[in-house]
């Protein structure tokens, strides 16, 4: 976590901008479907408001998964960035949008689907879901960095961390659990300022603990495993 915070703030401008545009469906999910959107107000009437409160739940559901899907998309979009200071190397902002261009098309699918499996596994049970966010930790960068397909990337991971367990899920949990929690709570502590401004100050909030857990999925990717990358 050490490293990784210290690669954020050598990078910080860069980071943020590619953390935003790729956190950019997760805002636009919360504005949509989250606590207190204007579909609610028109499709709850005065009889159905005791429907109103598994509404909300279902739109905060949405976001949330949203939000592992994001975790993920980051990642992949940070990843080149993050190998490339571990390195020694400056990351000028117009190299790092387009190597995180880069990362994330090589990437994408292997994102979807990780943030996909763990966000259903979260919502469903919780723990198949921490299970497997230790064990696919590392899917993304192994995705970007040794361009291998989605099963081929998953398989590998597994590979990887095995023997890694707790200070991986030390690491998923520091950064995961707040950045979804923020998106459920900044938004009611803060809503004296205006729905769509208090969505957006949570947005940023975790857009800062995606940036941090998508780097540190290609620093503990480096330490693994880099060795085998080709």
């Amino acid at each position: 976590m050490g490293r990784s915070l210290r690669i954020l703030l050598r990078n910080l401008p860069v980071f943020l901008i590619l953390g935003l545009l790729l956190f950019t469906p997760v805002f636009v999910g919360s504005l949509i479907v989250g606590p207190g959107a204007p579909i609610h107000a028109r499709h709850v009437h005065v009889e159905d408001v005791d429907a109103a409160p598994h509404t909300e739940l279902a739109g905060k559901l949405v976001v949330g998964i949203l939000a592992f899907l994001a975790y993920y998309l980051v990642a992949a979009g940070l990843s080149y960035g993050v190998r490339r200071d571990l390195q020694g190397r400056r990351l000028p902002l117009g190299e790092g949008i387009r190597e995180g261009l880069h990362g994330l098309w090589r990437g994408l699918d292997v994102a979807f689907v990780t943030g996909i499996l763990v966000g259903v596994g979260f919502t469903l049970l919780v723990v198949p879901g921490i299970f497997l966010a230790c064990v696919l930790f590392v899917a993304v960068a192994v995705a970007v960095h040794e361009e291998r397909d989605v099963s081929g990337s998953l398989r590998r991971s597994r590979d990887l961390t095995r023997g890694h367990g707790l200070p991986i899920l030390v690491v998923f949990l520091a950064t995961l659990v707040p950045m979804v929690l923020s998106g459920f709570f900044v938004p009611e502590l803060l809503s004296g300022l205006g729905r769509t401004l208090a969505l957006l100050i949570a947005a940023h909030v975790q857009v800062l603990f995606a940036v941090l857990g998508g780097i540190a999925q290609t620093v503990v990717y480096q330490d693994v495993g880099p060795d085998s990358a080709t």
